[in-house]
């Protein structure tokens, strides 16, 4: 089995299809073209790099390059991974997420797909928080407007930034709770 999971891989032919498989018999079936022409460069760059990769690794790269979680059991195969360079983890808690690492997606002709799903840094977010706060000039933004702003964020995430501007000096606060406006400071 794991001989035809890394045939397939390595060819960049996709991983095998065993849906209408049961308890009595077996189906299987195998693309015969190349369909994952960015997942044979990535076995080269592999390759340069002289990182042997097993079958499992294969399965767990395909995986993450499709923007799937791996499986809890194969943890000890990512931290592999996240240790040689091939993957990286981004975001926090349960944002948390792994994908192909910046050089990867360098290697690939893809850097701008990496900005994408690594996704913008904090202090871009709080740029963009400072920024509508400009826009909305001297009437001020609201939490919900920030909401807006960074849907990918969570409601915590934007208030630690929003306070991390305040403590900074850069924004005041007038009113409280729900009808709490931000603006800039004078």
């Amino acid at each position: 089995m794991d001989r035809i999971f890394d045939a397939s891989l390595r060819e960049g032919k996709g991983r095998p299809d065993f849906s209408g498989t049961d308890e009595y018999e077996v189906v299987l079936s195998l693309q015969g073209e190349v369909v994952d022409k960015q997942f044979l460069n990535l076995l080269q760059l592999a390759a340069k790099r002289d990182f042997p990769l097993n079958t499992h690794h294969l399965v767990i790269l395909d995986t993450i390059l499709h923007n799937q979680v791996p499986p809890r059991e194969a943890q000890k195969l990512v931290t592999h991974l996240l240790h040689i360079g091939l993957i990286e983890q981004v975001g926090r808690g349960k944002q948390n997420r792994l994908i192909l690492s910046r050089g990867m997606y360098r290697y690939l002709g893809q850097p701008g797909t990496y900005t994408r799903y690594a996704g913008l840094d904090r202090e871009t977010h709080k740029q963009l928080i400072l920024k509508h706060i400009k826009d909305t000039g001297t009437k001020g933004a609201s939490l919900s407007e920030f909401r807006q702003v960074l849907p990918q964020l969570t409601d915590p995430q934007i208030r630690q930034m929003v306070y991390e501007l305040r403590r900074a000096g850069l924004i005041t606060v007038q009113g409280r709770a729900n009808a709490a406006r931000w603006m800039f400071s004078d």
